[in-house]
């Protein structure tokens, strides 16, 4: 009887064993309190659960790499996405968002957080970000001069007074209409292309060093003059009939496309 004991109790000894050790190789659990989040990264592919226990742990978070999209999903907070430390591009598009730490994805080169209710990013510790897709929020301040090697910016709907993307010199794109900004600080650098600021305050634009910008939509706003006889490269032009009328007629003839709105 003895010997029964000992080995159903060394039997057991062993499991006990096995699952601490189970639990220790793939790390602590990620803590995500919002159920739809979790449901969003258990129901995802590419797969992050990948030992199938319907939980996220520390080491499968880190391990990874790519795109999460978890856009659609009635989310509230993204609580968890720290342990995402290797992660390149999030899709939270479409969710009831109103605060987003990113501070530990420090490999992020693509954020889509449109359609929520942010009124604020901070985008410090992001310094590798390229594309940053976050209209229709509320959002009312954006600092993103930490971000050099940003690329595409479309923040319009939303509630900015201002905008400086003088840091950011590789800049091609940039969408900023319907806010209710007064003043944009643009790079001295040429890389900007597109630049959407239509529906604003705008008082004053000083663009002239966009030599390769070919689209500029800036109607409805509070200018008086636009100073293009720089932007030879510029294939479309929107703008109030008032500015319009006071550039000159050998540059609106070079112009191969333009839409004037009163």
């Amino acid at each position: 009887m003895r010997c029964s004991i000992f080995k159903i109790i060394g039997y057991e000894y062993k499991v006990v064993c096995l699952l601490f050790f189970n639990c220790c190789s793939w790390g602590q659990l990620v803590v995500i309190p919002d159920t739809q989040f979790k449901e969003a990264l258990l129901s995802h592919y590419p797969v992050v659960d990948t030992n199938f226990d319907g939980e996220i742990s520390s080491i499968e978070a880190a391990s990874y790499t790519g795109m999460l999209n978890v856009s659609l999903m009635q989310i509230h907070d993204l609580t968890g996405i720290e342990a995402f430390v290797n992660l390149t591009g999030l899709k939270c598009n479409h969710n009831k968002i109103k605060n987003l730490n990113l501070s530990q994805n420090k490999a992020l080169t693509f954020l889509g957080c449109l359609d929520n209710k942010l009124t604020s990013l901070n985008l410090k510790e992001n310094p590798l970000l390229k594309q940053l897709i976050c209209f229709a929020n509320e959002i009312n301040v954006l600092d993103i001069s930490e971000n050099k090697q940003l690329e595409v910016l479309q923040c319009d709907r939303n509630r900015l007074n201002s905008l400086n993307v003088g840091n950011n010199k590789k800049l091609k794109q940039l969408s900023c209409y319907d806010n209710s900004i007064t003043q944009i600080v643009l790079p001295k650098s040429s890389s900007l292309k597109k630049l959407l600021a239509y529906n604003n305050q705008i008082l004053q634009l000083h663009i002239e060093a966009q030599t390769n910008l070919q689209q500029l939509l800036i109607h409805n706003n509070k200018l008086e003059v636009l100073k293009l006889d720089t932007l030879l490269n510029l294939k479309e032009l929107s703008c109030d009939t008032e500015v319009y009328k006071r550039l000159q007629d050998s540059f609106i003839n070079s112009l191969k496309q333009r839409v004037v709105f009163p």
